[in-house]
Formats: structure tokens, C-alpha cells, sequence
């Protein structure tokens, strides 16, 4: 018995988190595009593919997807003007707590630090690692 593509996508498991990325970067209805038919299976293959990394099924897939660059960036430089007021301040009282991102990974706590990504790219083949996917694809 052949199965049809499409009977596959509308039976996931991540089908919420795929119908919300369709309609958000593509404008797309998923479930119209089931019903009717309206791309070819390859064509939304290449679409669901290529979302971008902030992407709702990368989140619903991985959860530690949702800790972007950006994020990383971010606590960095809150980490940063943390420690520049306490300096500021004298180095009074206890020095402030930094921010961390922590990323769950099969029960156990993988802690990620900025320090440890040369680039935005080396940070993005690691996390196409962490979804199983060819960096770039």
C-alpha cells in the first residue's frame, strides 16, 4: 500500500507547530493545502525544510532550539551590564548572578556558554546537529 505524503504531514505528531509556521512565514493554511492539494509534496517538503531557526516545529521538535543566537546574545549583554553597574557601584555587596540558558538533553542539563561558539555559523551546525539535519539544509 503507497502512502501519500500529504496523509503523512496531516498525521504528525509537530502538526500544530507546522500549521502555525505555514500561516506565520508562508501564509499558508495547512489544512487547506491538504484538502485541495494546492502544492506538490516536494514543495512543502522544501518549505518545512527551510524554515527559518526560530521556526514553532524546531521548538515543538527540539526545545533547546528555541535558544537562538539572539538569545544568547541577549543574556550576554544583560550579563554584561549586570557586572558593569556592580563595577560601577564599587564592587559593593555580592557580585550579581549571571543569566544562564540551559538546554535540556536526555534528562541531564547540557549548559551552553556563548564563549564556546566562535561564530553565529559554528553555533548553527551545532544546533542543526542537535536536529538532526546537514548544516545549511
Amino acid at each position: 500500500m503507497a502512502y501519500n505524503p500529504l496523509t503523512l504531514v496531516a498525521r504528525l505528531a509537530h502538526r500544530g507547530a507546522l500549521r502555525a509556521d505555514l500561516l506565520r512565514y508562508y501564509g499558508l493554511d495547512l489544512d487547506q493545502v491538504l484538502q485541495r492539494r494546492t502544492l506538490r509534496p516536494s514543495v512543502l517538503g522544501d518549505l518545512v525544510e527551510h524554515l527559518p531557526p526560530d521556526a514553532a516545529l524546531w521548538r515543538d521538535i527540539d526545545p533547546a532550539a528555541a535558544l537562538t543566537v539572539d538569545s544568547h546574545l541577549l543574556s550576554l549583554v544583560a550579563n554584561l551590564l549586570m557586572d558593569a553597574n556592580w563595577q560601577r557601584a564599587g564592587g559593593r555587596g555580592e557580585r550579581p548572578e549571571h543569566i544562564r540558558l540551559d538546554q535540556p538533553d536526555s534528562g541531564d542539563v547540557d549548559r551552553i556558554a556563548l564563549d564556546g561558539f566562535d561564530s553565529p555559523d559554528s553555533f548553527d551546525t551545532w544546533r542543526q546537529s542537535r536536529l538532526g539535519r546537514p548544516p545549511g539544509g
